[in-house]
C-alpha cells in the first residue's frame, strides 16, 4: 500500500455524468490486482473530510498506468470531475482483498450493474493476459438506460461474449441483470467448474448470490460500501459475515478483509 500523489494522464466525461480517470503511477500499476480500490482525497483542502474509495477499472503494469470509473453522485465525485490532465491527485492503494480464480475453471460468469463494471472489467483483461480463451468468459452488463450503459464497446473489443439488460428496456434484454444470469444457468444442461464474480448495488448481489448457491457454483462478489479511513483503523465499513459450515456470525471490514468476499460467507439482511 502506497500514500503518493499521482499525475492525471486524463479525466474524460464518457456518458452524462459517467467519468473514466487515467493515472499514471509504476508502484500501483505493478502491484495492484483486479477487485482492488484505491482511496482518493478529492480536493486540496479538507472539504470533503473524507476520501472516496474506487475499485480499478483497467490496469497496466506494461504502461505504468491505472484507471478508474465513477458517476457524479455528491460533492466529493463533482470535485474529481473538475480535474484537468497533469495534475496530482492525493491516493492511498491499492488497498484491500481482491479477485481469485479456482483452476480448472469451465466458464466465468461476470455479473456487473452500472459502476460495477470497473472491477470486473479488470479481471476479464487480467484472465485474457493469463491465457484464459475468451469463449470461456461471459459478461452480463446491467444498467438503468441506455444512456448509463458503460463500457460496452470496450468490453466487446476484448473479444468476450457481452449480453446487456437495461432496466427501461432501452438496450438489450428489459429488466435486472440477474434475471440474464439465471436463464444462462437454467438452459445449461451440465454445470460444473463454472465461477461467478459479481459487483453493483447490494440487492443485485444478494440474488446473485442466491443463484449462485441454487446451482451449487462459487461466487465471489465485491461490495461496495461507505468507507472512512479506507485502511481498517475506523471500524466503519463492515459486513455480517459467517465461516463457511458454520451457523457463528461476525464481522469483517470491507475495505481491508475485502472489498472482494465469497458469497456464501455474507450474511443477506
Amino acid at each position: 500500500m502506497h500514500h503518493k500523489k499521482i499525475k492525471i494522464l486524463a479525466n474524460i466525461e464518457i456518458a452524462p455524468a459517467y467519468y473514466r480517470m487515467i493515472l499514471k503511477d509504476l508502484e500501483i500499476s505493478n502491484e495492484a490486482l483486479p477487485g482492488q480500490f484505491i482511496h482518493v482525497r478529492v480536493s486540496d483542502d479538507l472539504h470533503p473530510l473524507l476520501r472516496r474509495p474506487f475499485s480499478l477499472y483497467r490496469i497496466s503494469k506494461e504502461d505504468q498506468f491505472i484507471e478508474i470509473l465513477y458517476q457524479i453522485v455528491g460533492q466529493g465525485t463533482l470535485l474529481l470531475s473538475k480535474k484537468r490532465r497533469d495534475e496530482y491527485l492525493d491516493v492511498i492503494g491499492p488497498i484491500g482483498r481482491g479477485f481469485w480464480l479456482e483452476k480448472p475453471t469451465q466458464e466465468v460468469l461476470l455479473v456487473a450493474g452500472g459502476v460495477g463494471i470497473a472491477p470486473l472489467f479488470a479481471l476479464a483483461e487480467k484472465l485474457l493476459k493469463e491465457d484464459l480463451p475468451s469463449h470461456k468468459i461471459i459478461f452480463f452488463l446491467g444498467a438503468k438506460s441506455k444512456d448509463s450503459l458503460i463500457g460496452l464497446d470496450e468490453l466487446r473489443n476484448l473479444g468476450i461474449k457481452v449480453e446487456v439488460t437495461t432496466k427501461d428496456g432501452s438496450v438489450g434484454y428489459d429488466g435486472v441483470v440477474s434475471t440474464l444470469l439465471k436463464i444462462h444457468l437454467s438452459q445449461k444442461k451440465v454445470i460444473s467448474k463454472s465461477q461467478i464474480f459479481s459487483c453493483g448495488p447490494l440487492p443485485m448481489l444478494k440474488v446473485v448470490s442466491q443463484i449462485a448457491a441454487k446451482h451449487n457454483l462459487p461466487c465471489q462478489v465485491s461490495l461496495e460500501e461507505r468507507m472512512g479511513c479506507g485502511i481498517g483503523a475506523c471500524l466503519g465499513s463492515v459486513v455480517k459475515v459467517r465461516e463457511k459450515g458454520s451457523s457463528a456470525e461476525d464481522y469483517e471490514r470491507v475495505c481491508v478483509n475485502g472489498p472482494v468476499f465469497n458469497a456464501d460467507e455474507v450474511v443477506w439482511e
